[in-house]
């Protein structure tokens, strides 16, 4: 009897007949034929960088503006601002820009996170600690992969808790913390409400976001 050959190919595996590829059951001996499961695509960094944040990004702080500010010109003027950083995510910058311009270009899909920074002033929050917050984002920027490598026993415990749970269970904690620094702020509000929107985009960001295999320790890319 003809040695088995992978169903992949074009033989049948119970009795070597060709010509059975696609099919379900072999035409000559009437075996099925068990399909081949299809490969998952890794997630690669490069392809994370393509895919960068989703919508929720500019959906739940507008909507947080909007609870707050309830007046129509500047939930307008947010909500305008979101689509611009959401339409950047697609931004192509031009080959004639200088280079330093130009190596903005992988980082256009983590756009969305800059309505965060939107709310805060539209707010009234200060510039000095919105200044202070982005040069801690650039740097954990610049130091990626050293900082994700850092984090690898936090991935692994990520990938116990199911994925359908992670938006909710972080959208929660974040209100939580919120409403804690809400009722302890007294007289220091933009200074609690600093601490509150920092702690909880950690927390969502280290509850949604899983780095691809190609960045994290021990494994290979």
């Amino acid at each position: 009897m003809p040695s088995p050959v992978s169903v992949s190919g074009v033989n049948c595996p119970h009795c070597g007949a060709a010509g059975v590829a696609g099919r379900k059951f072999c035409t000559r001996c009437g075996q099925p034929l068990a399909a081949a499961e299809p490969t998952a695509p890794r997630r690669t960094a490069s392809s994370a960088l393509r895919e960068g944040l989703s919508k929720w990004w500019i959906i739940v702080p507008t909507a947080a503006f909007a609870f707050l500010s309830r007046k129509p010109v500047p939930i307008l003027v947010v909500g305008a601002l979101g689509f611009v950083l959401w339409m950047a995510k697609s931004w192509r910058i031009p080959e004639t820009q200088p280079p330093a311009v130009r190596a903005l270009q992988p980082y256009l899909g983590f756009a969305p996170s800059l309505q965060l920074a939107v709310v805060f002033v539209m707010l009234g929050g200060s510039l000095g600690a919105l200044a202070l917050i982005l040069a801690a984002v650039a740097a954990a920027v610049w130091l990626h992969r050293p900082l994700i490598a850092a984090l690898e026993p936090w991935w692994r415990m990520q990938n116990q808790i199911p994925k359908g749970a992670r938006k909710p269970l972080a959208f929660t904690i974040a209100m939580i913390i919120g409403f804690y620094f809400g009722i302890n702020a007294l007289n220091k509000e933009w200074t609690y409400t600093l601490f509150s929107l920092s702690i909880g985009a950690a927390i969502g960001f280290l509850l949604i976001f899983t780095p691809p295999d190609s960045l994290r320790s021990g494994r290979r890319p």
